[in-house]
This record gives structure tokens, sequence and C-alpha cells, in this order.
């Protein structure tokens, strides 16, 4: 098994439109473990969120649950790090939802390279933390 200095994280995509982005789920399977979870619903059922590092959750088909789970989920996990797609969000509530603990937003469209790259770069700044 070769070396690697980068430390592989464990990624749920939640949410109908990321958890069937087969670009996006390419993308980032090549350096991190990835969880589909295609109903934002379920999410607060799952068992996999103690060893899941990173949701990036897509608000479009609910954003009230959306902004609802950021808190949850930043009360049970504190360490999870969120980022938020879609979900046609005012500003007022983009700004509710970083108070909240979420570290990005990404609004309809969003670009899938840069959406990565972002994912990346916050998994590399925790790996620096931890």
């Amino acid at each position: 098994m070769a070396h690697t200095d980068e430390q592989v994280f464990h990624i749920c995509l939640a949410g109908a439109r990321v958890s069937n982005d087969l670009s996006l789920i390419q993308t980032l399977k090549s350096k991190h473990l990835i969880t589909l979870v295609e109903s934002i619903h379920l999410l607060s059922l799952s068992a996999i969120l103690p060893g899941t590092d990173m949701v990036v959750l897509d608000c479009s088909g609910n954003h009230e649950r959306g902004l609802q789970l950021v808190p949850w989920l930043k009360s049970h996990f504190p360490e999870l790090v969120i980022v938020l797609v879609n979900g046609g969000l005012t500003q007022e509530q983009i700004a509710s939802a970083f108070k909240e603990g979420a570290k990005d937003y990404f609004s309809d469209p969003y670009d899938v390279k840069l959406l990565a790259k972002r994912v990346n770069a916050l998994c590399a700044r925790r790996n620096r933390i931890e």
C-alpha cells in the first residue's frame, strides 16, 4: 500500500441533488470516503454521523429542514464541518446558518469543481487544526 501524507476524510453528501451528482461524487471519491444520503430527513437518523467529518447538505428540497439540521448537527457532532448547497436561502438565512456553524454556502447552480476544491480545503484546514 502506498504511503500518503493526506488524510482520508469521511464526507456525507446529503440531499437529492448532491447525492446524485455523479461528477461531484467522482471528484471527491478519489481522495475521500463518500457516503450518500438522498433524503436529508434521514440524516438525523443515520448511524454514519459519528464517523463523519463533513456533511455537504443540499437544502434544495426543503430549505427549512436543512436550516433546522445545522444547529442539531452541531449540537450532537460539534467537530462536524457543514457546507450548505442550494436551498434558495435568503441572506438572513445564510447568515443564520453561518452563526449556527455552517462553514460555507453554495447557491444554485453550483460549480462542481469549486465545491470539490472548497471541500478539500476545509478538510486540509481541519487536518491542520487536529
